[in-house]
């Protein structure tokens, strides 16, 4: 049975559980060693030659940072492939989907996240499942009155509290 692909892909998800779960698994030996060893933080050039590679593998901390370094990565590319559209004059469905939502004020525009307080952008995000609605646009001036009134709230960027109510004044008004 394990010898079979089903078995390889059970005894493969097993490994797994038994990586992930804190806990003994049931009907294991209680001395039973660890399935994977731990690769070391910083790779060395070339691994000892008395290590099997494949009881070897990135411990749950190294994982997560490698996951966060590629989601930083694609981000940057997604950057990159955003000012090269720009400078060729290209646009795609998505890129006029976004600037029709950020004109609309569907969210919060992509160029006011740099200087909007955290709550303000909080407040656009939360648009409504109805489009035609504005809930979202009155919750984020509610916040900025909040934040206007009590400026000590406002942190960093209670320099710019006056700025972003114009330019949603702007934006609002026809």
């Amino acid at each position: 049975m394990i010898a079979s692909p089903e078995g390889q892909r059970i005894l493969h998800f097993t490994q797994l559980s038994m990586i992930i779960s804190p806990s003994h698994p049931p009907n294991a030996p209680r001395e039973g060693t660890q399935t994977i060893d731990p690769l070391p933080n910083h790779l060395p050039e070339r691994m000892p030659s008395d290590t099997t590679i494949w009881k070897t593998g990135f411990s749950i901390d190294a994982d997560a940072r490698q996951m966060d370094d590629m989601r930083i990565l694609l981000r940057g590319l997604k950057g990159i492939i955003g000012i090269l559209k720009e400078k060729a004059k290209v646009h795609e469905f998505e890129d006029i989907t976004i600037i029709a939502g950020d004109l609309l004020l569907e969210r919060c525009p992509e160029t006011c996240r740099n200087y909007y307080h955290r709550r303000v952008i909080e407040a656009l995000d939360s648009s409504p499942d109805e489009a035609w609605r504005d809930d979202h646009i009155h919750r984020a001036f509610a916040t900025l009155e909040s934040l206007e009134a009590d400026p000590m709230k406002a942190d960093e960027s209670s320099s710019n509290l006056r700025e972003s109510e114009q330019t949603l004044n702007d934006v609002r008004s026809p």
